[in-house]
């Protein structure tokens, strides 16, 4: 006997609904908050956005757009308070070896000559 699987089909919306779609989104909204509100992912409200012919905002303007939000404010600011800052006491470690092309050869502190073809026959007699 054949399983039977749920089916995968894209969810189609009717004009009435699309501009609904759209007006939750110009009136402030995010991609991810429109595409929760209506049961879809953010790429497939982009799409029928796309297919309006409506502008998406820039992703700094969304955020700017979010913070002028008091609620959100308050919200991460109970979220962060007491928090170290990212900043604060931070520590850079250098996981590698920095190549100074001016050090190199004769100019370089530690310089003992280098080995070279007459320095060799010297050594070998």
């Amino acid at each position: 006997m054949r399983k039977t699987y749920k089916s995968h089909r894209k969810r189609m919306f009717d004009f009435p609904q699309k501009l609904e779609i759209v007006n939750y989104y110009l009136a402030g909204n995010s991609l991810s908050e429109t595409g929760k509100r209506f049961g879809i992912v953010q790429s497939s409200v982009f799409n029928i956005l796309k297919k309006a012919g409506v502008e998406t905002r820039s992703q700094a303007l969304g955020n700017s757009l979010k913070w002028q939000d008091e609620a959100f404010r308050e919200k991460q600011v109970k979220k962060r308070m007491g928090k170290p800052s990212g900043a604060k006491n931070k520590r850079w470690k250098i996981n590698h070896l920095i190549r100074k092309p001016n050090l190199r050869g004769g100019k370089n502190p530690n310089w003992k000559g280098g080995t070279t073809k007459l320095i060799q026959l010297i050594k070998n007699g």
